[in-house]
């Protein structure tokens, strides 16, 4: 589990989300409301369903990127999460990604996020009990 994710608010805008994603080579972001509880997540691939979209609706770059400035997260977030908590057993948590073939879970204490767990975390756990 990566401990402590990085996460953005549900008001912050499409292009800065974009600038969180990159700067910290993340491909999926959590997204809290405005208490600071667990309200969503964004990926890069919702990032790009939403481009599409303003691609067919509009015939300029310019209008696309003023969109994207008025689109925010919690416009594009997938707003219905399943997650863990951080007492549930690590093949609990394989169990839903592999059923819901996630790319990552929230984990949760009440609701907050407190990390998130990946088919990266789980290789690299595996990898360094049995080497």
């Amino acid at each position: 589990m990566t401990a402590s994710p990085i996460s953005v608010t549900e008001e912050i805008s499409l292009i800065e989300v974009m600038k969180v994603l990159d700067t910290n080579n993340l491909s999926h972001l959590l997204v809290n409301d405005s208490k600071g509880n667990l309200s969503g997540i964004i990926s890069k691939h919702d990032i790009l369903e939403r481009i599409k979209i303003l691609n067919r609706e509009s015939s300029g770059v310019e209008y696309s990127a003023l969109s994207m400035n008025s689109i925010v997260a919690k416009d594009v977030m997938t707003d219905f999460v399943l997650s863990v908590n951080e007492s549930d057993s690590v093949e609990y948590a394989v169990e839903l990604l592999l059923q819901g073939k996630f790319h990552c879970l929230p984990v949760i204490n009440g609701p907050k996020a407190v990390g998130i767990i990946t088919p990266y975390d789980l290789l690299k756990g595996y990898y360094q009990e049995n080497g």
